[in-house]
């Protein structure tokens, strides 16, 4: 993907939903589920499509940050991927 603000390496591993059988209006649709690394840290991160930030970011199972706007383009390129899958924006 690129270089974080941290000059580590960013990798893009997979999105998801985590919606289950919530009617496709419900806002869960448009929160994708990212996982990505940094360096070498794993991260899960929910994405707010609606304001283009991380609502949620976890690594090793612990929540590091709420709604955290990204700090370098291989972030922001995270988030705009997972939101175009989620709303086609």
């Amino acid at each position: 993907m690129g270089t974080a603000s941290t000059g580590e390496e960013v990798y893009y591993e997979w999105m998801d939903f985590l919606c289950g059988d919530l009617p496709l209006d419900d806002s869960c649709w448009r929160s994708p589920t990212v996982s990505y690394t940094i360096g070498a840290d794993s991260v899960l991160a929910e994405t707010d499509c609606d304001n283009n930030v991380f609502s949620t970011v976890w690594t090793g199972g612990e929540v590091v940050a709420e709604n955290m706007a990204p700090q370098s383009e291989a972030i922001a390129e995270i988030i705009s991927l997972a939101c175009y899958a989620a709303t086609g924006r």
